[in-house]
């Protein structure tokens, strides 16, 4: 029983961690151009073999410094709410796992984002 709790916290951490990022994406980019992103399943592939289910959308056409905003909200609001989460009273094993997961997603995303990469706006 405690393994299966452990596996159902990790996809609700996971399923939390996508909505929270694609969620801030769409929101800025609603904010910035009054349309919501359409996003489309893709695999993208962990080191060119270990395929990785995600979401991907395509930038609107914007300033140069709204897109930059769009692309890089998601990993921002991902990181705000991790740092929140250690100031909430009662720690349960979901925000341990949404903690982990967090962290993971933002150093493996290098290697698995392919030509949807967010982060090339930081190269800027």
């Amino acid at each position: 029983m405690m393994l299966f709790n452990f596996f159902m916290n990790l996809i609700y951490a996971i399923i939390a961690a996508v909505l929270v990022h694609d969620l801030a994406h769409t929101i800025v980019c609603k904010y910035y151009t009054g349309r919501f992103l359409t996003f489309y399943f893709k695999f993208g592939y962990l080191f060119d073999t270990i395929p990785i289910p995600r979401f991907v959308w395509y930038m609107p056409k914007v300033e140069y410094y709204k897109q930059e905003n769009i692309a890089l909200v998601g990993f921002d609001v991902e990181m705000l709410l991790l740092l929140v989460s250690f100031f909430i009273p009662t720690q349960t094993m979901f925000l341990e796992l949404y903690r982990i997961v967090v962290i993971i997603h933002r150093l493996a995303y290098p290697y698995y984002c392919g030509e949807f990469n967010e982060l090339k706006y930081l190269d800027d």
